[in-house]
C-alpha cells in the first residue's frame, strides 16, 4: 500500500486471495478427512480380528482430500462460468451433472492413484475392484461433495461481492436514489446526496484534469531532455515523459460514462471513472483497481473498454487495461514486450500483442 495508509484484513486478502483460499480448504480438507479416518478406525478396531492397520484409513482419507484440492481449481472455473440461474435451468442442470460425474472421475482415478502408490512403497497392494460398482459408490459421496462445494462457491462468492463491493456503470446523467458517498481508501462512508455529490465530483475531475493537463505542461518544459524514443528492436523507457501523452484522455462523448456505482453491504458509492487506476479481468468479473481497493464489476474486459476507451483507457494485456492518468513511465524491452509502472507503484505487463495499438493511442491522444 501506498502513502502508509493501514490495510485491514480485506485488503490482505485481496492482495492474496488464492493463496489465502488454498489455505482455507486445505485446512478444512485436513481436520474432515481426520475425522472420517479416525472413525473408520474405531470402527474397526471394534472388531477383534481386525487386520487392518491403523495407517490405512488415514492414507484413504488423505488421499481423497488431496485429489479434491488438486482438482479445485477446474472445480472453481467451473462453477464460475455456469452460475445458478432461473432461466434456461435443464440445461443448468444437465451441465452440473456432467460436471459432477467428470468431477467424481478424475477424483477416483487420483485417488487410487496415490493410494496404490502408497501401498507400493510397504510391499502391499490396494485393490479397488470391480471398478464399476466402486466407482458408483464413489460418485454417491462425490455428488453431494460438488453440491457442497457449488453451493459455498456461491455463497462466498455473495459475500466477498457485499464486502468489496459490486460495481455497475452509469451514466453523467442517470440518478442515483440512493445515498452515495465517494469510494476512497482512507475515508469512512457517510451519506450524503447522490446528486449533489456526483455534480461534484464532476466538477472536481474537470477541474482537476485542467490541473494535471497545466502541470504536465511545465514539466514537459524542464524535462523533455529526458524523453528518448529509439527503434522498436532497441530497449528504451520513457521515464516521466510526454505527460500530455499520459495524462490526457481520448476526448469524451457528451453522454460517456463517467462513475461507477459500486453497492457494498448496506450502502452505495460512486466511484469516478478517472480514479481507476487499471483493470484486471478475473473469469466472469473485471476487478476495477482504485486507491488500493479492488471493485468487481460482472462484464468482460473486452465490453468493459468498449465503454472506457473514451476515458483514456488502453488495454495493454490480454488481462489488463490502464488508465493513462495514472501511468508513471513505460520500459519496452528487446524481446518486444515492456511494462508499465503507475504512479502508485503497481507494476503491469504490456504485451507485444497490444504493445503497437497502446502506443497509436498516445499518439491520437497527442493530436
Amino acid at each position: 500500500m501506498t502513502n502508509g495508509e493501514r490495510i485491514n484484513w480485506l485488503q490482505k486478502f485481496e492482495q492474496h486471495k488464492l493463496v489465502y483460499s488454498y489455505l482455507a480448504l486445505a485446512l478444512y480438507l485436513l481436520l474432515n478427512n481426520s475425522i472420517n479416518a479416525t472413525s473408520v478406525w474405531m470402527e474397526y478396531s471394534r472388531d477383534p480380528h481386525n487386520q487392518l492397520r491403523w495407517w490405512e484409513p488415514f492414507v484413504w482419507e488423505y488421499s481423497s482430500a488431496l485429489a479434491t484440492l488438486l482438482l479445485s481449481p477446474l472445480l472453481w472455473f467451473w462453477f464460475d462460468r455456469h452460475p445458478p440461474r432461473l432461466s434456461n435451468l435443464r440445461n443448468l442442470l444437465l451441465v452440473h451433472l456432467v460436471g459432477s460425474l467428470l468431477f467424481s472421475l478424475s477424483h477416483s482415478v487420483l485417488m487410487v492413484g496415490l493410494r496404490q502408490l502408497v501401498y507400493a512403497t510397504v510391499g502391499r497392494t490396494y485393490d479397488f475392484s470391480p471398478w464399476l460398482r466402486e466407482l458408483f459408490y464413489e460418485y454417491r459421496k462425490d455428488v453431494w461433495g460438488y453440491l457442497f462445494f457449488f453451493a459455498l462457491y456461491q455463497l462466498l462468492q455473495f459475500v466477498y461481492l457485499r464486502l468489496t463491493g459490486d460495481a455497475r456503470l452509469i451514466s453523467s446523467d442517470d440518478e442515483v436514489e440512493a445515498d452515495v458517498v465517494p469510494a476512497t481508501a482512507q475515508q469512512t462512508p457517510s451519506p450524503t446526496n447522490g446528486r449533489r455529490n456526483a455534480a461534484k465530483s464532476d466538477e472536481y475531475n474537470e477541474s482537476d484534469a485542467s490541473d494535471e493537463i497545466d502541470a504536465s505542461d511545465e514539466i514537459d518544459a524542464g524535462d523533455e531532455s529526458r524523453e528518448s524514443y529509439f527503434d522498436n528492436n532497441d530497449h528504451r523507457t520513457i521515464h516521466g515523459a510526454d505527460q500530455r501523452n499520459l495524462n490526457a484522455p481520448k476526448p469524451a462523448r457528451a453522454n460517456a460514462p463517467q462513475h461507477f456505482l459500486v453497492r457494498k453491504l448496506d450502502k452505495e458509492f460512486l466511484v469516478a471513472i478517472a480514479d481507476i487506476e487499471w483493470l484486471e479481468a478475473s473469469g466472469n468479473y473485471v476487478n476495477l483497481h482504485s486507491k488500493g481497493r479492488i471493485y468487481p464489476l460482472r462484464a468482460t474486459l473486452s465490453h468493459t473498454m468498449l465503454q472506457l476507451e473514451v476515458q483514456g483507457f488502453s488495454r495493454i494485456h490480454r488481462s489488463y487495461a490502464v488508465n493513462h492518468r495514472h501511468i508513471d513511465n513505460i520500459s519496452y524491452q528487446p524481446s518486444g514486450d515492456g511494462e508499465l509502472v503507475l504512479k502508485n507503484g503497481q507494476q503491469l505487463a504490456l504485451s507485444r500483442r497490444y504493445k503497437d495499438q497502446f502506443r497509436t493511442r498516445f499518439q491520437l491522444i497527442a493530436g
